[in-house]
């Protein structure tokens, strides 16, 4: 029999990686390029777009 090896991964930090995606994002460029490739439109003004970001976000498991 091989050897059986595991790894333990690190536990993500939610909220540097919550704070990152919002910073990215805030641009209305790249939100409108993120919006484009989700949802396979071709929208071309970012002056159209109105970002809201939750300072709180509730999250609910079920």
């Amino acid at each position: 029999m091989g050897n059986t090896y595991t790894t333990e991964l690190p536990s993500a930090n939610r909220i540097f990686k919550s704070s990152v995606f919002t910073m990215l994002y805030s641009d209305p460029k790249e939100a409108l390029q993120l919006y484009n490739a989700v949802n396979g439109t071709e929208y071309k003004d970012p002056e159209l777009l109105e970002i809201n970001t939750l300072e709180y976000p509730i999250c609910i498991r079920l």
